[in-house]
């Protein structure tokens, strides 16, 4: 088969992939392709990172196409109406990080709790003074989670660690989950009112986007720290700031933002990235650019499962596909 890899991939796993590829054509770019261009391409399978976009207008370009191989969970950005159409496979990797981002996640919280940035910062410094450190102890605080799949779940065992009372919600409640844990599904505005802290990890998809906007903020206790490791169209980024700015929300832990493209310069500017860039200077925002994924393990599976997916295809037995 004619294969290509699309995104920035390291000398390590263009590596990987090479050797583990090593009876089909393989050829690996490390950018993404745009819409611009009448060049076609007679690739028979592509696999792309979440920040190369797979729209009808880049997918056109490979009239040949039979695969692609995402290599993350999330795959907003594929054309998924196109490529069920056409009867392309689209395969994912759905569980390369469920411990790692569900870790981060409480990296975000206790930067936020401990205020560990700012007392590291501090030292650093030579100023040795505890004073406007003093952060709050997780210890019995409500956290209510949106999205309760394998991240979700994960952050909840980890918040059971540190004696949290924890609510959830999602479309879908795992009862086994809920009994193995211990804690509470309920509706979403009752967790928006009842939490101390909220932590995102539902996908996006049509019924999820925008789901923190103006009016569920509103909803929310006052000073509630919100994080955010799971997709950038779930917060509606000017709520986010309006939120921060009346108080509404007391901090934010967010590791993906809508728009994420415009703010890293990646297409151009707007309103949206304006407010974006606006909230990140703020002092209680904690702002990552998608890393939470980012862990030598996360990468090491997400090498080898891309590489099953691919294989699984070829035996006409595709896994983990979602173009049905």
């Amino acid at each position: 088969m004619k294969i290509a890899f699309y995104g920035g991939l390291d000398e390590e796993k263009k590596k990987f992939y090479k050797q583990n590829l090593q009876d089909h054509e393989l050829e690996i770019f490390d950018y993404c392709l745009g819409e611009e261009g009448t060049e076609t391409f007679n690739f028979e399978i592509i696999s792309i990172f979440v920040a190369c976009k797979a729209s009808k207008v880049i997918l056109e370009k490979f009239p040949n196409l039979k695969m692609i191989a995402v290599r993350s969970t999330g795959f907003d950005n594929v054309d998924l109406e196109y490529c069920i159409e056409k009867g392309i496979t689209v395969s994912t990797v759905p569980a390369y990080g469920t411990h790692t981002v569900a870790e981060y996640a409480f990296a975000l919280l206790l930067q936020i709790s401990r205020l560990t940035n700012e007392a590291t910062a501090r030292t650093k410094d030579g100023n040795f003074e505890h004073d406007t450190l003093r952060g709050f102890d997780l210890n019995e605080k409500t956290i209510g989670i949106i999205g309760t799949g394998k991240i979700g779940a994960n952050t909840a065992r980890i918040a059971k660690g540190f004696n949290m009372k924890i609510l959830a919600y999602d479309m879908y409640p795992n009862e086994t989950l809920k009994n193995e844990v211990g804690f509470e599904y309920v509706d979403l505005d009752t967790l928006l009112a009842e939490s101390d802290i909220i932590s995102l990890h539902a996908p996006s998809t049509p019924e999820t986007h925008h789901m923190i906007n103006t009016e569920t903020v509103s909803k929310m206790k006052k000073g509630v720290v919100l994080i955010n490791t799971g997709r950038g169209a779930l917060t509606e980024t000017k709520a986010l700031l309006d939120g921060i700015q009346s108080g509404q929300i007391g901090a934010l832990g967010i590791d993906v933002l809508e728009e994420e493209k415009q703010l890293h310069g990646v297409e151009d500017e707007t309103q949206t990235t304006q407010y974006a860039k606006e909230l990140i200077t703020l002092p209680n925002v904690h702002y990552s650019a998608h890393v939470a994924f980012y862990t030598l393990e996360a990468e090491h599976n997400i090498m080898q499962t891309t590489v099953e997916n691919i294989e699984a295809y070829l035996k006409n037995e595709p896994q983990n596909n979602i173009a049905k």
